[in-house]
């Protein structure tokens, strides 16, 4: 059996994005724990500079000493997908990127404050880009997606 590797193990300086994300997809489908997947959903992985766009894939790119690397994965299994999405840094953050991490947690947060019966998906997201506003940033993309059967389901209104 082949050594598994964790993100967090090949995400570092001088490596390749796509070195990265091989060790990355060989750990989804040789599975941890003793279970694989039954299905493999593309993995989104991208540093800077490019980390402003989402679910784009990996490049040739090499991964450098204060990179920000995001990557979303996700594991599948009989048809259920789940995804996870982590962001790297490689040597310290930034100032800039800890206040973007820290207006990010504060959003996350209005945005499950905010969830009940009768609330719809504008409500939610409202709420987070309210609290990042409030934290000096201005979220000007989507903020988040129904999953479920495959990696995204049709969006609700």
């Amino acid at each position: 059996m082949q050594e598994s590797f964790g993100a967090a193990e090949v995400i570092r300086d001088g490596v390749r994005e796509a070195d990265a994300i091989a060790e990355i997809v060989a750990t989804l489908v040789h599975g941890a724990n003793g279970k694989s997947g039954t299905s493999l959903a593309i993995p989104h992985l991208c540093s800077s500079p490019r980390t402003g766009a989402s679910h784009i894939t990996w490049s040739e790119d090499v991964f450098r000493q204060g990179s920000q690397i995001n990557l979303e994965i996700s594991g599948v299994r009989h048809g259920y997908t789940a995804p996870i999405s982590r962001t790297f840094s490689i040597g310290r953050s930034s100032e800039r990127l800890r206040r973007v991490h820290e207006a990010q947690v504060a959003g996350l947060e209005a945005a499950l404050s905010t969830i009940r019966a009768g609330r719809t998906c504008s409500d939610v997201a409202e709420a987070a880009y309210r609290a990042i506003e409030r934290l000096g940033f201005k979220k000007e993309s989507r903020c988040g997606y129904p999953v479920g059967i495959d990696w995204t389901e049709p969006t609700p209104a």
